[in-house]
């Protein structure tokens, strides 16, 4: 049986997660798998370690031998360049930017990633439909889409039993999750809620501002957390504010935990039209809008949704079918057993 080698450049990120729960999912089929983390904080001495664990990996990767090498994110893949190993799987997990900007640093990435790719032949997957539309308009490669797999078990559904009060978010401060928007929406909403945003990131100073300057108490930063279901825990719905996502994991664990859920058009919502989500646009305006309407839903009707999201979810992102998928089409393990 050949070993499965997941490189991921974040320990504090949600991709460390899928892989996570993909390598625990093998190793209760009997299959292998091993998790390299080139970064786990952002700590400047974490940042020199880096480099070592970086040059171990290419140590690592050079000799290795009847193993299938299985790239996060674009700098992962980079270091397969070093690898003689031909089984190489990139994953795309988000509609990064550099597939559809125009800058010149941004057609630089973009023709190296062709580039490398043209060289490695690796099998690629996208986590999301519109990630892979952005895969092939930007490098010409077709991506399989497969989404990502959660351990169904670990989230106990509970419906909702009271209006809704506290509104989580969980993501990076910065510009792809949007949240100066969110914020500026939240002020303009007519009920009495508390919104908690879970998460670190460069806009935090920025936000906080924000927050100061217009004298926003319902609203805290609450910053990185370690445990995410105890997070979900203490909201009654989920908010997503994002300009573009991959396949967002806080969506589907809220879903699966019985949260309501508002987000706009991307990710899970954009890919699952049959998902029973309050949709919004990026802005302001449709946000205040949005929300409002979905606060006004009356308890039967936030129930009865989250029962259908919930069927929906146990058949869409479990992680036995996921993992089903991996390792029939992409790691094709059958072969050498």
């Amino acid at each position: 049986m050949r070993k499965i080698i997941h490189i991921v450049h974040w320990e504090m990120s949600g991709i460390f997660e899928v892989a996570k729960t993909l390598a625990v999912r093998g190793g209760e089929l009997g299959d292998t798998h091993e998790i390299i983390v080139l970064r786990k904080n952002k700590k400047l001495s974490d940042k020199v370690l880096s480099i070592f664990r970086m040059m171990s990996c290419i140590y690592k990767l050079f000799f290795i031998k009847n193993s299938i090498i299985h790239a996060h994110s674009f700098l992962p893949f980079l270091l397969t360049v070093f690898t003689r190993n031909s089984d190489v799987v990139l994953t795309f997990h988000n509609a990064y930017p550099f597939l559809k900007e125009i800058s010149l640093k941004s057609r630089l990435k973009c023709n190296f990633l062709k580039f490398v790719i043209n060289s490695k032949s690796p099998k690629l997957t996208a986590v999301g439909k519109l990630v892979s539309e952005y895969v092939s308009s930007g490098t010409g490669f077709e991506a399989m889409t497969i989404q990502n797999g959660m351990k169904i078990s670990a989230f106990d559904f509970t419906l909702p039993d009271k209006p809704i009060r506290y509104i989580g978010s969980v993501g990076r401060l910065d510009e792809q999750k949007n949240y100066t928007e969110l914020i500026k929406a939240i002020v303009f909403v007519s009920s009495n809620i508390e919104l908690k945003i879970a998460g670190e990131g460069i806009q935090r100073q920025r936000l906080e501002a924000l927050i100061e300057r217009n004298e926003i108490k319902n609203i805290k930063l609450i910053g990185f957390i370690n445990n995410i279901i105890s997070f979900h825990n203490t909201t009654d719905a989920f908010i997503c504010s994002s300009i573009f996502e991959g396949c967002n994991l806080s969506i589907i664990e809220s879903i699966l935990l019985g949260k309501p859920v508002i987000s706009t058009n991307v990710g899970v919502a954009y890919d699952f039209p049959e998902l029973d989500l309050i949709r919004m646009e990026t802005n302001e305006q449709s946000m205040t809008k949005e929300i409002n309407k979905w606060l006004e839903l009356s308890l039967d009707e936030l129930q009865a949704t989250a029962k259908k999201n919930r069927k929906l979810a146990e058949h869409l992102f479990n992680i036995n079918t996921v993992y089903d998928i991996y390792r029939d089409k992409i790691w094709e393990l059958g072969r050498y057993e």
